[in-house]
C-alpha cells in the first residue's frame, strides 16, 4: 500500500479508537453507541461514464454523544461487493470489493423512541478486484481505485428498547 493510503487508515483507526473511549455521563441517554449493519452505497456518476450498480455493503459504527443528546460523532467502517454497469469493463474486472471507512457527524431531530436524523460527513473508498489486472488494465477500466466523498444521510431510528434500536 502506498503510504497516503496508510496514513489514511491510521487516521480513521485513531478516530475510532477515541470514539472508544469511556467517557463520564451527563444525561440519561448513554453517551455511545455500537452497532452492526447491513446496506448499500449509491455513486452518482461524475461525468465519467463510470456507473455502479448499488454496493452491498457490511459493517459497524460507533459513535460518541457531543454536548447534548441531538448531536453525535461517529465512525463506520463497511465492506462489500461493487460491479461497474458497463458491460465491457464489468466483463473485464468483474465485481470487485470494497472498503469503506467514514467519519461523520449526525444531528438527531427527536430524542425518544422514534429519532430522525441527518449524518454529514467523508468516506475513503478503495476497491480491490478480484481478477489479477495488471496496472494498465485497471486504469483503463477504473482511473481512481481510491477516493475520498462527502456525503450527507438522512435516516431514522427507532428504539424498542434501552439497548435495542433499528
Amino acid at each position: 500500500m502506498k503510504s497516503r493510503t496508510l496514513l489514511l487508515i491510521a487516521t480513521v483507526a485513531v478516530a475510532g479508537l477515541w470514539t472508544l473511549a469511556p467517557k463520564t455521563a451527563h444525561a440519561q441517554y448513554r453517551n455511545m453507541l455500537f452497532g452492526l449493519g447491513a446496506g448499500s452505497h449509491i455513486t452518482i456518476p461524475a461525468g465519467n461514464n463510470l456507473e455502479f450498480y448499488p454496493a452491498v455493503l457490511l459493517g459497524g459504527e460507533s459513535q460518541i454523544k457531543l454536548r447534548n443528546d441531538h448531536w453525535w460523532l461517529g465512525i463506520k467502517f463497511h465492506a462489500g461487493i461493487r460491479i461497474l454497469k458497463r458491460e465491457a469493463a464489468r466483463d473485464a474486472a468483474g465485481p470487485m470489493f470494497v472498503i469503506r471507512p467514514s467519519l461523520f457527524l449526525r444531528y438527531v431531530f427527536l430524542t425518544d423512541r422514534f429519532r430522525p436524523f441527518v449524518s454529514f460527513g467523508f468516506a475513503y473508498s478503495q476497491n480491490f478486484y478480484f481478477k489479477d489486472l495488471s496496472e494498465e488494465e485497471e486504469a483503463s477500466l477504473l482511473p481512481h481505485n481510491k477516493w475520498i466523498s462527502l456525503g450527507a444521510t438522512p435516516g431514522i431510528e427507532y428504539v424498542f428498547k434501552r439497548n435495542v434500536s433499528v
